[in-house]
């Protein structure tokens, strides 16, 4: 039973604006980092802060040697249970990261060549050149990072929707003014017995942006591109066209990711323009995430019960939850992160709703870009009432 149906939500996939995952099986999606790193607000953005922060300590203690600061720093990352995504078939298994398979990741990154010529410095860029590094290691280590920010996401959720929260021991949180893992209670809410720390939609992806297929096709296209205007070894690749083909290229020059770290050094401007055009990609859809979504039917709904809900202050707070279901169903995903009642102005006055601004263009990015209105954050505040006509 997925999570809004468990909480009687009565939202589909394209009103919510987190995963609607379900508590007995995993749903294959992974926590990108390049997704968080693209779409991080210029200041204060929890999830981003939180992982660089995590990450550059790492990659420091890795180049002074400090392996008891090391093993304590990955000693902590394990398999995440309860966000319900990830690789595990049927009920979650607990497949990906321990202790040991995390020191594994740490060698196979010391290693690499992007690691020893001081190349990588962002570990998003890991997938594409640390062998043994995949989607789901990449995905599990975010997680473990981004608890603290994950269960402050799901609080405000929560928080949203009226869900019910109980206090829960928690696996450890990595604390980034400290820099050490603590444990902690968070309030989390119970689905069949199970905690379920929600994850926005914002943040994942099937396959990570930065995917090291899809660089490989984006190297041998340049390959390709190259060899067709040479002669030499070029000549063996041609097929019966007289143009080199991407199979023959491909059969010459297999997958490798020392290779295609290679590649990037010596081209820099060429690793650039690839990651512009996967920063510029769309991210996940509400069909991916829920096949059975369908955005008209949802629309419909939403309309039918903007015009039913009564007025007046007694409905106030269900007019807040259906305002919110239907910005993110309009404005998803240029508008994220939804948060209710935040305080302003040392709490004497609230926004009903806060939106994050992570439009890439349009109107919403005109706003953000805007140096009279900065529009970071969107605040939308609610009125449940009607205007009495004047007469004329």
């Amino acid at each position: 039973m997925k999570f809004s149906k468990f909480n009687k939500l009565g939202a589909s996939q394209g009103e919510l604006d987190f995963v609607d995952i379900d508590p007995l099986k995993d749903k294959k999606l992974f926590v990108d980092p390049y997704a968080i790193q693209i779409n991080a607000l210029d200041e204060d953005d929890p999830f981003y802060d939180c992982l660089l922060n995590f990450f550059s300590r790492l990659l420091d203690n890795m180049r002074a040697g400090n392996e008891s600061r090391i093993r304590t720093m990955v000693g902590h990352l394990h398999e995440p249970g309860d966000t319900f995504l990830g690789l595990s078939r049927g009920r979650p298994q607990g497949r990906g990261l321990g202790t040991e398979q995390a020191m594994a990741v740490v060698s196979a990154i010391r290693q690499s060549d992007a690691f020893t010529t001081g190349q990588l410095e962002d570990f998003s860029e890991a997938e594409l050149f640390v062998r043994g590094v995949g989607s789901d290691k990449i995905s599990d280590l975010a997680t473990n990072v981004l608890r603290a920010p994950l269960a402050q996401y799901t609080q405000s959720i929560c928080a949203i929707y009226g869900i019910p929260t109980k206090q829960v021991a928690s696996a450890p949180i990595w604390n980034m003014n400290a820099e050490r893992w603590e444990s902690k209670y968070l309030d989390l809410p119970i689905v069949h017995k199970k905690p379920v720390l929600l994850v926005p939609k914002a943040i994942v992806r099937r396959r990570l942006c930065l995917d090291s297929q899809e660089y490989y096709n984006y190297y041998i296209d340049f390959l390709q591109a190259e060899l067709d205007s040479t002669v030499g070894l070029a000549s063996a690749l041609r097929g019966a066209s007289g143009r080199v083909t991407k199979k023959n290229v491909k059969e010459q020059y297999p997958f490798d990711k020392s290779e295609l770290a290679r590649f990037a050094r010596e081209h820099p401007d060429l690793f650039q323009e690839f990651k512009k055009i996967m920063e510029s990609a769309d991210g996940i859809s509400d069909g991916e995430i829920d096949p059975e979504f369908v955005y008209s039917e949802a629309a419909l709904k939403l309309s039918a019960h903007v015009k039913n809900l009564p007025k007046g202050r007694d409905d106030a707070s269900a007019y807040e939850k259906l305002i919110q279901s239907c910005m993110t169903l309009l404005f998803w995903p240029n508008l994220t992160f939804p948060i209710a009642q935040r305080p302003l102005h040392g709490g004497r006055k609230k926004i009903d709703i806060e939106f994050w601004n992570y439009a890439k263009s349009g109107f919403w990015r005109q706003m953000a870009n805007d140096k009279k209105v900065l529009a970071r954050t969107v605040p939308v505040e609610c009125k449940n009432y009607t205007v009495p006509r004047q007469r004329l």
